[in-house]
């Protein structure tokens, strides 16, 4: 009798991993998923990259270097690391996460984060996620910054900061200009008795758009003592 449990739950096993093999296919062209689980290798490959970008702020250039709006005014942080753009199927997966609340999304990008962002600096000693207003908690019930965030800790073995830093209500950034961004984030970010002196940080946020949250965020951490503030987001708009 036990022999034939057993052998019934291997065939049970095997049609549960043929079953799941069908249901791993690419969301964007319907062919077998590769091992992202929603993407085929081809699929991956032509995601809209940010290959040539100004260091500072990652805005896409033709040729490497710094963009002139950095090097007319700095922004406070140091550097940019983004390995996407805002386009195409990224730009969807964000908004879903965000504005629909899609558990699914906000996993995959985890998933692109973890294996895609580009190595971060040797010296860096922790990660510091955008965080998030009250009432977006609520709304949404996570922070997308802090999601992308804890999957780069994991992956990439470095701390990440659970507090030190809090954020005022202020306005949603997507319907602002640029120059309302600057405005809105001047008094975005509370901090705390919390030093960070003489650190090297990362700030994670999911998009670049025109960098006011990165250079808000990174003010109050260099008030805070902090040396170095980098930035690592999944994805940079491009500017227009």
């Amino acid at each position: 009798m036990w022999s034939t449990i057993a052998g019934n739950l291997l065939n049970w096993r095997a049609e549960i991993n043929q079953l799941i093999t069908r249901v791993c296919i690419c969301e964007l062209c319907l062919e077998p998923a590769d091992h992202s689980g929603f993407l085929c290798t081809p699929c991956r490959n032509e995601l809209p990259r940010n290959l040539s970008a100004c260091s500072q702020c990652a805005e896409p250039l033709s040729t490497a270097g710094r963009c002139g709006r950095c090097q007319k005014t700095p922004p406070s942080f140091d550097y940019t690391l983004s390995p996407f753009l805002y386009e195409g199927p990224t730009a969807q997966w964000i908004r879903k996460a965000k504005d629909k609340r899609k558990i699914k999304a906000m996993k995959q990008l985890n998933w692109l984060i973890a294996e895609h962002a580009p190595p971060l600096p040797q010296s860096a000693d922790a990660l510091v996620a955008v965080p998030s207003t009250r009432q977006r908690m609520l709304i949404r019930g996570f922070n997308p910054a802090f999601e992308l965030a804890r999957s780069l800790s994991v992956s990439r073995d470095i701390a990440l900061l659970q507090s030190g830093i809090k954020r005022t209500s202020a306005l949603d950034q997507r319907a602002l200009t640029a120059r309302q961004r600057r405005s809105n984030q001047k008094q975005a970010f509370i901090g705390s008795d919390q030093r960070f002196d003489g650190q090297h940080l990362i700030i994670v946020d999911d998009v670049m758009t025109t960098g006011a949250t990165a250079d808000a965020l990174a003010t109050q951490l260099k008030q805070q003592g902090a040396r170095i503030v980098g930035v690592c987001t999944l994805l940079r708009t491009p500017q227009r």
